[in-house]
């Protein structure tokens, strides 16, 4: 594992969180803070990408776990020792939260509470694995407080060199054009409407996305029986059974795709019908007719989602 040391910015990497992961939470109505105090350096030594991996999985699961409330990131700093200040990021919830023997071997691979966690929510544990590794590379440690029904906060502590000046790895501008798109991923389509399939595998094509088309509930259930895929993207009112039965039935099935993200495609943008979706498991949602951008920017940020759990 190789950690690049260079300058970085504060806000550009605040800002790179903020911008993939706020409309995220804001669709599933969470409030995302951002705090940064006033101690915390404007530019210091560090490894941008690496940062930027822990913070968008704690992030992620932050905004998965939270059925209503806040998601906070905050920035701070700490002692300074040694000639360097100690950078402490923050990812607070108000989800679920863990009990004392789930924090024990939380990170641990392939760890969450319990199986029915996994299936309502998705994803393995992994990433805090793999976060955790990343932190005791970079020299910090990467710690957990948490209680059931309470929320969870982690918390990333690095000791970093302080600088004034020099080209940084990471700016409020360029920062969102890096994960602006995803490629070459497997995705199985539900929709029925043969007009809308026409658009969205002319959308999906030039990315180099394997497409599977269904045109049912069931008969996506049955594809995410068999295949495992990175994404699916599932219409909401369908024949023979909906989307939202269809994604509880994935979900609960145990099968490759229990934990694969499922954007929900729907012209019903109402608030009520999105808490529905995400109670049986979907991940997000893009409305219809849908925009382009926002569908890219969907697949894109379950493509990282899915990288990182």
């Amino acid at each position: 594992m190789e950690i690049e040391v260079i300058p970085t910015q504060t806000a550009g990497l605040l800002e790179q969180v903020t911008r993939l992961w706020r409309p995220r939470a804001e669709e599933k109505g969470l409030t995302f803070v951002v705090e940064r105090s006033a101690a915390t350096p404007d530019r210091f030594l560090a490894d941008p990408s690496r940062l930027q991996q822990i913070l968008f999985n704690l992030v992620s699961n932050a905004v998965k776990f939270t059925i209503e409330g806040a998601v906070t990131l905050r920035a701070e700093a700490g002692p300074v020792e040694d000639g360097r200040t100690l950078l402490r990021l923050s990812v607070r919830d108000e989800g679920v939260g863990m009990d004392a023997d789930t924090l024990a071997r939380l990170f641990q691979p392939f760890t969450q509470a319990d199986a029915s966690t996994s299936r309502r929510f998705g994803g393995t544990g992994l990433g805090l694995t793999i976060s955790r590794r990343l932190a005791d590379v970079m020299g910090g440690t990467l710690e957990v407080v948490s209680a059931p029904g309470e929320g969870s906060t982690f918390t990333l502590a690095i000791p970093v060199e302080v600088v004034d000046s020099g080209p940084v790895g990471l700016t409020p501008t360029d920062a969102p054009e890096a994960i602006e798109t995803a490629e070459g991923l497997s995705i199985l389509l539900a929709e029925d409407h043969p007009v809308n399939q026409k658009i969205a595998l002319a959308f999906l094509a030039p990315f180099g996305h394997a497409v599977r088309v269904v045109g049912n509930g069931r008969e996506a259930v049955e594809a995410a029986r068999e295949t495992a895929f990175d994404i699916i993207l599932m219409d909401i009112q369908m024949p023979e059974m909906d989307g939202l039965s269809a994604t509880e039935a994935i979900r609960t099935g145990g099968g490759p795709n229990a934990g694969t993200p499922i954007i929900g495609l729907t012209a019903d943008a109402f608030e009520e019908q999105k808490r529905r979706g995400y109670a049986v498991g979907m991940t997000d949602y893009v409305t219809k007719p849908i925009d382009p951008r926002v569908l890219t920017v969907a697949i894109t940020r379950a493509a990282v989602e899915r990288a990182t759990a």
